[in-house]
Parts: C-alpha cells; sequence; structure tokens
C-alpha cells in the first residue's frame, strides 16, 4: 500500500483491506439450500477497525479504485468490499496491477474498469461448494479419526477414493489356483520342464497378463498396465531409436496376426532348431465375451530379445517385457 501510494502521490489515498472482509460465518451453514443457495455473508471478526477505517475513507473520497489481486480471490475480494462499504455504481472502480512498478500502476489506474462477476460468480461458487461439502465431510471425519480435522471439497474426492477402494476390499471373494510346474525327465536322461495347462483333454486355458505378472513378478494389475503402458508406447532402445516393443495391451485376444507367427516360427526354427517349431501354427479360440478387437499381447518384433534390449529397461519394463516375449 505504500509503494503503491508513492506511486500515484498525493492525490490518493492507498489503504489495505488485509485480504477477505467477509465471509461464510464459522458457527453454522451459512448457505441456504432450498432458497438458490443463497449465502449468508458476516463481517469477519477481528476486522472491525479496518473495516471502520475504509468505510471512513469511502465517504471521504471522490471515487474508490479497488486494487485487490488480478485473479477470481481478487475480484471476490472487490466485490465484497463494494457491498460492505455500500459503494455506489458511479463511485466505484475496479484496478488490476500485474506487477508493482510505477509505470504499469500509472498507466493501469488511467484504464478502470467494472467489476468482472463471472469471476466473483465462479469464487462464489467454489466458496459455498467447499462450506456445503466440508460441512457434511468434516463432522464425519470427527468421529471416524479424530477432531478437529477438517475437509472440504479437494478431499472429498480422496476420502471417496478410500471408501470405494474399502469397499472393494470388503467385497473381495478369494479365489485358489496354481501354477505346476514339473520337471521330468525322458528315456535318455534328458531333463526338461513341463507346465500343466489341464486334464481330460481339455486345455486349461492360459490366464490374463495381469495375473501372470501378479503371481509371478508380484506386480498389482495396476502397476503392470502402467508398464505395460510404457513398453507399448515406446522405449529408446540403442541403435534403434524409440520402439513401441509390444502390442496394445488392452485385450484379452488369443489371436495373432500371420505376420507375427511367421516370425515367431522363424525365430524358433534359426534359434532353437527346427524340432521345436510345431509342424502347423496353433490357433487358440477365444472364449465368450473376450475383447478381440485388437492382436493377443505380443512382442511387436520377435527379434527383440530381452537380453539385448535389457541395458535400456528399467527392472519392472524388462521383467514385464520378459514375461511378454517369453510367453
Amino acid at each position: 500500500a505504500k509503494t503503491i501510494g508513492k506511486y500515484l502521490g498525493p492525490g490518493y489515498e492507498v489503504k489495505a483491506s488485509m485480504g477477505h472482509v467477509r465471509d461464510l460465518p464459522k458457527s453454522k451453514l451459512g448457505v441456504d439450500v432450498e432458497n438458490d443457495f443463497e449465502p449468508n455473508y458476516r463481517p469477519i471478526k477481528g476486522k472491525e477497525d479496518i473495516i471502520r477505517d475504509l468505510k471512513q475513507a469511502a465517504k471521504e473520497s471522490d471515487a474508490v479504485y479497488l486494487a485487490t489481486d488480478p485473479d477470481r480471490e481478487g475480484e471476490a475480494i472487490s466485490w465484497h468490499l463494494k457491498q460492505l462499504l455500500d459503494l455506489p455504481d458511479d463511485k466505484t472502480r475496479r484496478v488490476t496491477f500485474n506487477e508493482i512498478t510505477k509505470k504499469v500502476v500509472q498507466e493501469s489506474i488511467q484504464e478502470p474498469r467494472d467489476i468482472d462477476q463471472n469471476l466473483v460468480d465462479a469464487q462464489q461458487a467454489r466458496r459455498i461448494l467447499d462450506r456445503i461439502v466440508g460441512y457434511e465431510l468434516s463432522p464425519l471425519l470427527w468421529k471416524k479419526i479424530r477432531r478437529g480435522l477438517s475437509a472440504g471439497r479437494v478431499q472429498s474426492v480422496a476420502m471417496r477414493l478410500v471408501a470405494d477402494r474399502e469397499k472393494e476390499i470388503a467385497d473381495f471373494v478369494p479365489q485358489e489356483y496354481w501354477t505346476l510346474d514339473a520337471l521330468l525327465q525322458n528315456d535318455q536322461g534328458a531333463r526338461f520342464k513341463a507346465h500343466y495347462y489341464g486334464r481330460g483333454g481339455k486345455k486349461y486355458e492360459p490366464s490374463t497378463m495381469q495375473q501372470e505378472a501378479s503371481r509371478k513378478l508380484n506386480m498389482t494389475p495396476r502397476r503392470t498396465m502402467a508398464i505395460a503402458q510404457q513398453l507399448y508406447e515406446g522405449v529408446d532402445i540403442s541403435g534403434e531409436g524409440t520402439v513401441g516393443l509390444i502390442t496394445y495391451m488392452r485385450t484379452d485376444s488369443l489371436r495373432i496376426s500371420d505376420e507375427a507367427q511367421a516370425a515367431a516360427r522363424s525365430f524358433i526354427e534359426s534359434r532353437y532348431g527346427a524340432a521345436y517349431r510345431p509342424e502347423t501354427p496353433k490357433q487358440y479360440k477365444a472364449k465368450a465375451g473376450a475383447q478381440d478387437a485388437h492382436e493377443a499381447i505380443r512382442p511387436s518384433s520377435v527379434t527383440l530379445t530381452p537380453e539385448q534390449v535389457k541395458g535400456d529397461l528399467t527392472g519392472e519394463q524388462y521383467r514385464l517385457y520378459r514375461l511378454i516375449w517369453s510367453r
């Protein structure tokens, strides 16, 4: 206020309202929810002397320039001052300073405008919403956690997330499942690992990426999808540039393109030998209701082996990519 007064000269008297001068009452809701959410504003306790001083100064002035901050809150303070000081329209000017320099202050005072009611209404809506939500939510926190806590529109979202998660936990029905791998030996004494898929000629449906990552990598479904998104969107690979390492991951389809199957067959033959490549490509039947718009989740290029790209991936990216590539 002193600085601005110095810049404007002796024709002006500059006073500070020290922020808001009136607000919703502390002891009650102060919003008439039955009557178009009409707010009941009261002068803020402890500001009586400032308000009295401002009223007296306004009465003795030819015009009152309201120079609160150039934002929504500042606009509302100007509007509250106009109401509280009973300022007539023809005596009220609104000015904003984007910086407190002599040049800007002197220029801005020459270009006053009316109070922007849209900005004022935006602040009021925010304040009223805060009050209604806070008035309902805070007592709940006092009851369930401890007294003295307060919550408004921002915290209500966190509360909702916590409540939804708590419900998910309460509603969760655990299901037992097993992954069985056997270490076998043939007549020649060669050892090999076998995975159990089912019995009685019926194949066990291979589990989804999220289930596999949860079992084998101890990753939550949300983390799995976040890492898969990174692999899908692209990773900087030495000598290759940015490469999307896997196909679209929001699918439970079992369908694979002919091109990808041919590449996999060729890779298996060159790396492991023809004996490990089936005579004809395997076809998996999708279960009813499967999201089949996209291909199965697979490496976009089978030749980019996990070992080859390991140095360019984070630990989690490598582990998930290895899981997808191996499968």
